[in-house]
This record gives C-alpha cells, structure tokens and sequence, in this order.
C-alpha cells in the first residue's frame, strides 16, 4: 500500500491534511490508455488557519493545493508463458490552482487547474486556472 503523503494550502505551503491511495481502490493505468488513482484526503482547516487563508480565498488568481505523492506501483507484464511482477515506488511533489470564492462566483474559469507534478518543491511549476 502507499504512504500518506502532505497536503499543503497558499503559496507558504501551509499543512493542512494528508492524501494517500484509496485502500482496495484497485486502481488501475491500462497501457496505451487511461485510467484513474483513486485517492482519499483528510483535510482539517482551524479558524487560525482559515485567517492565514483569507487573502487566498478572495484571490483572482486562485489557491494553490499542493500533495505529496507516496504511491506504491505494482505493473504486470503477461507474457503469456510467465507473469513478470515489479513493485516501485512513485514519489512526487504535486500542485494546482483551485479557484477562490472571488474566481468561483464570478465563473470566469474552470473550478481547478491541472495537475502538475515534480520531483521537488523547487522544481514544482503549478499552472494557473483555465
């Protein structure tokens, strides 16, 4: 299984919870296809941290929503003769925009930005909201 990773709200990278695979989820990334990694967050925002947070909240720009990934890999190859089994970790950095109030009740853009990931914080370039 994997290991929760941090979540972190604003610019400063505020922690606010923690995001890890979906237990039994049976994720699933097909080759030459799509699929999806189910995840769970468990986010606690106090009323100190909401204050932190009001500027972000009514910011044009959005908020940025920053993860740590842990996830455990498993990939089969099948070769009919014999099934080949490789377990390998996937750590990364990852971030995008969530649209704030002021963005959200305007609906000048979608609700979130993309996903972007890297292998460091520094590295970490967020795309804005589209």
């Amino acid at each position: 299984f994997s290991e929760p990773g941090k979540v972190f709200l604003g610019q400063d990278r505020l922690e606010v919870g923690t995001a890890m695979e979906s237990p039994f989820s049976n994720s699933s990334l097909p080759a030459q296809g799509n699929g999806s990694v189910w995840t769970q967050a468990e986010v606690h925002i106090s009323a100190k941290t909401l204050e932190r947070m009001l500027s972000f909240l009514s910011s044009k720009d959005g908020v940025p929503l920053y993860l740590e990934l842990n996830q455990r890999l498993s990939i089969e190859l099948d070769f009919k003769i014999h099934c080949w089994k490789v377990h390998k970790w996937f750590r990364k950095d990852c971030g995008l925009m969530l649209a704030s109030l002021l963005t959200t009740l305007s609906a000048a853009s979608s609700p979130t930005g993309p996903l972007a990931c890297a292998n460091s914080w520094e590295a970490l370039e967020v795309p804005g909201l589209t």
